[in-house]
């Protein structure tokens, strides 16, 4: 496996310690395997240049304490944990225990050896002199999870060894399989590979999959697979080339996507916007699977305009495109005059509490409008924060707890917008745009974590409109959300304040992803922070809804 992503440097290496050491000296290639599917309830697996043909299967394991550092006993095979790049105990049951021999092969020292990590019961066995064998139980519980991975640890401490220190220490990684098979198909629009996906789950039949995508000239799309099933499959698609295989967020030198690992596929960008992807999946080893994914795609282009807007943690890069449905008084903006965009103290937004980020913005119209229109403009905001914004309204050990829950979520977007929202400041009071947008929330939203430099970021689609109203609009435009802030003054000039502050209450149900039932439009008062906008959303019925509370 290659050292390569922010999730393998600072969600796996923490996990997985010294696996990197054998990643820098480098991986070693694969050229054949057998397809190693899950025979069992619960079994090992792991790749390893120690293992002939660079990896092994067992459902039973043993660990053996020597020189004060464990080894692994896959069969006749003893791995130091440097060895094994990953090494997974992988099962369908989310919750069971599985029996873990220990062995001390020096019986005149004294040693404990402890089991953790995510979902795992901390478990401690300790060997005093004399001892030579003994069995612990490694038990798990992952609660209402149905799939995933989770990091997780054996370490030996004594008299002379801290459990902290690498040699000590054996990681591996539990990986909730299902069965039947079960295949994430994340979905992410760019010009460079992204960070953020949106994810839908589906079995082994062939599906239609509708997508509608805000997307520029040069951006691609972007496709993740990972396989949560018990069998290995292989992934080709049509108008999509393979960019890499995945463990997590990390380069697997891999032939096939085993159980609990991945795949990233990239299309061709996007120039004269027609492409028409799909994915197929085909079994291996005996496994009779001939499934496809046929991507429906509708792209809406998009052109930059101006010098994005950056003011510290929040950007504004003005876009041109064509005009929501049902926006014809507006009239979009290719010329501006002078802007100020500066981040203000909570207190100047005291209609909502809780409040850790602010900012507001002015932009000069410079542009001639014809009678009974108003000028609008329409963006792609990003808005970060990180856990040093978060102390003035948590404590140390809340953020804590929240940054770790980054590493297992399912959904990045969901665990972040059930803690914070967006709301939009008016000077009679404020609205939270999240609950506003109602069931069909994620069409406006995304929002995700990076554990490298340890931000959060979230994104959406605003569209300013200088207008004697005083308003806000959730628009849904067949599965793109904007949000519209009609400003309450038609003096030329576009003006809003907006903030993050923690949640409310809790989010409306999403529509069903991956059914195409999504409502196509929605109206919410309120604030929108600013993000990095994944730009692509399930497309629903062109027809749309519009709620607004509009002040005059």
């Amino acid at each position: 496996m290659k050292k390569a992503t922010t999730f393998f440097r600072v969600f796996l290496l923490p996990a997985f310690c010294l696996l990197a050491a054998a990643a820098v000296g480098g991986a070693f290639s694969i050229s054949q395997l057998p397809p190693f599917p899950l025979e069992s309830n619960t079994d090992l697996f792991a790749l390893g240049e120690v293992f002939d043909g660079g990896a092994s299967q067992t459902e039973s394991f043993s660990v053996t304490v020597a020189s004060e550092a464990p080894l692994v006993v896959f069969g006749n095979t003893r791995c130091t944990g440097s060895q094994l790049d990953p090494f997974l105990v992988r099962t369908v049951l989310p919750k069971g225990t599985l029996a873990l021999p220990v062995s001390n092969e020096d019986p005149t020292r004294s040693l404990d050896v402890t089991l953790g990590g995510t979902g795992i019961t901390a478990r401690s066995l300790s060997f005093v002199s004399g001892d030579v064998r003994k069995e612990t139980t490694l038990t798990w519980d992952f609660g209402a999870r149905s799939y995933g991975t989770f990091p997780a640890f054996l370490a030996i401490s004594s008299d002379t060894v801290s459990p902290d220190t690498d040699a000590a220490r054996l990681p591996f990684v539990m990986t909730l399989l299902r069965r039947p098979d079960l295949f994430e198909v994340g979905f992410a629009v760019g010009n460079v590979e992204p960070s953020r996906f949106r994810t839908y789950t589906f079995g082994p039949a062939d599906q239609t999959i509708p997508l509608r995508v805000l997307a520029a000239p040069n951006d691609r799309l972007w496709v993740r697979l990972r396989n949560w099933g018990i069998n290995t499959v292989n992934v080709e698609g049509s108008e999509l080339v393979r960019n890499r295989y995945l463990f997590g967020e990390a380069s697997a030198d891999i032939p096939h996507i085993f159980p609990g690992f991945g795949a990233l596929l990239r299309s061709f960008r996007f120039v004269g916007m027609t492409v028409s992807p799909d994915l197929h999946l085909t079994g291996v080893g005996g496994y009779r699977l001939d499934v496809t994914y046929d991507i429906s795609l509708d792209v809406v282009p998009y052109t930059p305009l101006f010098t994005p807007l950056a003011m510290g943690s929040a950007t504004l890069q003005a876009i041109s495109t064509d005009i929501p449905q049902g926006l014809d008084e507006v009239v979009l903006l290719t010329n501006i005059g002078p802007v100020t965009f500066e981040e203000v103290h909570p207190l100047y937004v005291p209609s909502v509490r809780n409040v850790f980020k602010a900012f507001q913005f002015s932009i000069s119209v410079d542009q001639t409008i014809p009678p009974g229109k108003y000028p609008g403009l329409p963006f792609l905001v990003s808005w970060e924060f990180s856990s040093a914004d978060l102390l003035t309204v948590w404590d140390a050990a809340t953020i804590a707890d929240f940054e770790a829950s980054m590493e297992t979520v399912q959904d990045q977007t969901t665990a972040i917008f059930e803690k914070i929202h967006l709301f939009k400041h008016f000077e009679e009071g404020a609205v939270n745009l999240v609950n506003l947008a109602g069931n069909s929330w994620r069409n406006f939203f995304e929002a995700g974590y990076d554990p490298t430099t340890g931000r959060f970021t979230v994104t959406f689609r605003l569209l300013l409109v200088d207008s004697p109203d005083e308003a806000v609009v959730a628009l849904d435009d067949g599965g793109i959300g904007y949000l519209i802030i009609y400003d309450g003054a038609y003096d030329g000039l576009l003006l809003d304040p907006l903030c993050l502050a923690l949640s409310s209450g809790g989010l409306p149900p999403p529509v069903p992803t991956g059914s195409g039932d999504g409502e196509g439009g929605g109206c919410s008062l309120g604030f929108i922070p600013a993000g990095w906008v994944l730009l692509l959303i399930p497309l629903g019925t062109l027809t749309y809804r519009r709620k607004s509370i509009r002040r005059n």
